[in-house]
């Protein structure tokens, strides 16, 4: 608390600590630069951590708060401050049949090779369940715990991966390649910032609670999606 009191009267200057699953490590710039903006002095640590971990380190108070799929896998005493929906879309070269088509079936992308997260995040579990709805058992021939190690792997292997929006908000479409939606099976997951909900809140905390809703994640995500996987372009009035 006096810690706190202290940051008050200096302004804000402390490390924002940051715990993100790493589907949401590609959209987490989006709330820092919002975070930076407003607090200038301040600084940024993230960490990429699994949804349990994250958990764990907030109540430790060891992370201010966590970017991570807000399911039913929320822990308790935690608020939750949506930031956008999770959608889907098949990277993979451009020359194959499947990517001719305007949208792509879970079905159809897994007779392709494929690279995919471990079925220790929950990205990956979720891609599971949805192959499962469409009566496919799901076996990639590359996993990786990273984005990064997907990314690498279809520039050299020339393999497609499913992947989250916002990693192509950040790391576009590799060359060769063609991006096209998933067919929704239901309804998008939804990725949200969470915070200890205790008194007196954290300033950190809560800093971070305003820059998320200054982000307007879901709306810049979403228009990158529509351009890259959809084609279409902002209008004049920029919607």
């Amino acid at each position: 608390m006096l810690a706190d009191v202290r940051r008050v009267r200096a302004g804000l200057s402390a490390t924002a600590r940051i715990g993100a699953i790493p589907t949401s490590l590609s959209a987490a710039p989006l709330l820092t630069r919002a975070f930076l903006a407003a607090n200038p002095a301040a600084t940024v640590r993230v960490e990429s951590l699994s949804s349990r971990d994250i958990a764990g380190r907030l109540a430790e108070f060891e992370i201010a708060s966590g970017l991570t799929y807000l399911d039913a896998e929320t822990p308790p005493g935690t608020r939750r401050i949506e930031l956008y929906h999770e959608r889907y879309a098949l990277v993979a070269p451009l020359d194959l049949e499947v990517m001719r088509q305007p949208v792509v079936g879970w079905a159809e992308a897994a007779e392709l090779p494929l690279c995919a997260l471990t079925v220790a995040m929950r990205n990956r579990r979720i891609i599971d369940a949805r192959m499962t709805a469409d009566g496919i058992d799901f076996r990639p021939i590359i996993e990786s715990d990273t984005v990064g190690g997907l990314y690498a792997h279809m520039a050299m292997m020339a393999i497609g991966s499913i992947v989250a929006h916002p990693w192509l908000h950040a790391f576009g479409v590799p060359a060769g390649y063609a991006v096209r939606p998933m067919v929704q099976l239901e309804p998008d997951p939804s990725i949200g910032l969470l915070v200890l909900d205790r008194e007196p809140a954290s300033i950190v905390a809560e800093a971070l609670v305003v820059a998320a809703a200054d982000a307007d994640m879901e709306g810049e995500l979403g228009r990158s999606f529509d351009a890259l996987v959809l084609g279409r372009t902002p209008d004049a009035d920029g919607s």
